[in-house]
């Protein structure tokens, strides 16, 4: 259902109501998540998917190392990451990870699938309070396909996730790297709690260990969690980077040697 334009963003979002509903409540008793005057909308252990409408477009994607006065300077980039551009289509992402609430919900179907965490499941861990607002971790793409497809659902394509990730920046972060750590949950002196033998970055976030969805700052077109927390997984084979089609941006096969 539509949730209206965000008011900071100005991108429509939309509420999955699937991934709200247990199967046992009665649906119209769902609670609907609304949009504070920052754009914020709190996720709880029953908020079902949030979807925004990202914008379409001409899409640079890539990076380069050679001018570091020029836009998409990386000089920690892979040599693969050619820059170049391709045109994406309009498309729904998730403001969110999936969290594990929304993830067992979608797996009532199938009681096989329905731990959504391997370390980290609701409770204490470490000392660590991990609720159902905490993202799902430790998912294969192809469960992560088998759930979705159900649900009417699909992973994005790599140049979708980079395209949205981005958010109109043209450096290697979506934030100046001096206010990252408002931005992106990282391994720091919290970690260091729950992992006393990793080198981890200086400050504390008060995470040691993957945060509730939505506690660090958006970027600018209001998606969170787009650097650290947890990885996340896109639809696409593993294909030359620079192949991808326009449209969907999806990535061509590599071709298999004779």
């Amino acid at each position: 259902m539509s949730l209206g334009p965000n008011p900071v963003t100005g991108l429509l979002e939309f509420h999955h109501l699937a991934s709200a509903w247990d199967g046992e409540v009665d649906p119209r008793q769902l609670p609907i998540p609304r949009h504070a005057a920052d754009g914020a909308i709190a996720v709880a252990s029953a908020t079902g998917i949030v979807f925004a409408l990202a914008p379409g477009g001409m899409a640079r994607l890539g990076s380069q190392a050679d001018d570091p006065s020029a836009p998409f300077y990386d000089p920690a980039r892979e040599p693969a990451e050619a820059l170049h551009d391709v045109e994406l289509a309009p498309f729904l992402l998730a403001r969110h990870e999936l969290t594990q609430g929304q993830w067992r919900r979608l797996t009532a179907w199938a009681p096989d699938l329905r731990q959504p965490a391997t370390y980290f499941r609701p409770g204490s861990v470490a000392g660590v309070n991990i609720t159902d607002a905490n993202p799902v971790e430790r998912v294969s793409v192809v469960q992560a396909e088998l759930v979705l497809q159900r649900a009417g659902l699909q992973l994005p394509t790599e140049a979708q996730w980079e395209h949205a990730c981005r958010a109109g920046s043209t450096t290697p972060w979506h934030a100046p790297e001096e206010e990252l750590r408002h931005h992106a949950n990282f391994a720091d002196a919290a970690t260091k709690t729950v992992a006393p033998k990793w080198t981890c970055l200086p400050w504390n976030d008060g995470h040691g260990v993957h945060a509730p969805v939505g506690a660090f700052r958006p970027n600018a077109w209001g998606f969170f969690d787009m650097h650290g927390n947890v990885a996340e997984l896109t639809r696409d084979p593993d294909g030359p980077y620079g192949s991808e089609r326009p449209g969907d941006g999806l990535r061509a096969c590599r071709s298999l040697a004779p």
